[in-house]
């Protein structure tokens, strides 16, 4: 759920960077942080953190986009090297605002992706939160190796709510790309606070349009 900072007039919002294990969660990340330092729009650099299970890494970066007077903090998370489809947890989750979710092009990845897309529409359910309805965008990762899935296949396997994607390859592609995919999301993620959220919080806060 988003966060509502009246006396600085921000909403943090948390992005959450899901999809199969090797994919380029961390490495989307990576790129966002330093698009974002070099346009000097970093709020928070690069960090990472572990549970006993988990290894996390996350950078903060300021919206392209307001809402009135409001400024967008996005939180970028994601969960690094490990297979979500086995092991991601129900907690990380549950606090996601938005997800970008990076899908592994390579011709053997189809099913992990799959996977990893189904556990996350079933834990939003478990949180009783509308998967439809949550801010989502498909991020196909690794567009420029040899052996790689059709863009046909990849929409009939893995987009059955016609969410908007971008095809990107995180590790040495286009940092614009990548980009494009954050600033996509923000604007549904925006759309998204007007019609589901703010409207239940008018009679705490102003807004500005």
């Amino acid at each position: 759920m988003a966060f509502f900072d009246a006396i600085n007039q921000i909403i943090h919002c948390n992005v959450m960077y899901c999809g199969p294990a090797m994919s380029g969660k961390t490495a989307s990340i990576r790129q966002i942080a330093r698009y974002h330092t070099e346009q000097q729009r970093l709020i928070h650099p690069i960090q990472h953190y572990a549970t006993e299970a988990f290894r996390f890494i996350s950078c903060s970066v300021l919206g392209q986009q307001q809402i009135g007077d409001w400024q967008l903090h996005l939180h970028c998370l994601g969960q690094q090297g490990v297979a979500m489809e086995h092991t991601f947890t129900n907690e990380w989750i549950s606090i996601a605002d938005a997800v970008v979710f990076v899908v592994d092009s390579q011709h053997d990845k189809l099913q992990s992706n799959i996977i990893a897309l189904k556990n996350v529409a079933k834990m939003q359910q478990q949180n009783q939160r509308t998967f439809r309805k949550l801010p989502f965008v498909l991020q196909y990762n690794k567009r420029d190796m040899s052996h790689i899935i059709p863009i046909e296949t990849l929409q009939r396997f893995l987009n059955p709510l016609d969410w908007e994607y971008v095809e990107t390859n995180a590790y040495q592609g286009s940092t614009e790309a990548i980009v494009a995919a954050l600033n996509t999301l923000e604007t549904r993620l925006i759309t998204y606070l007007k019609q589901d959220v703010l409207q239940s919080l008018a009679r705490f806060i102003r807004l500005t349009e």
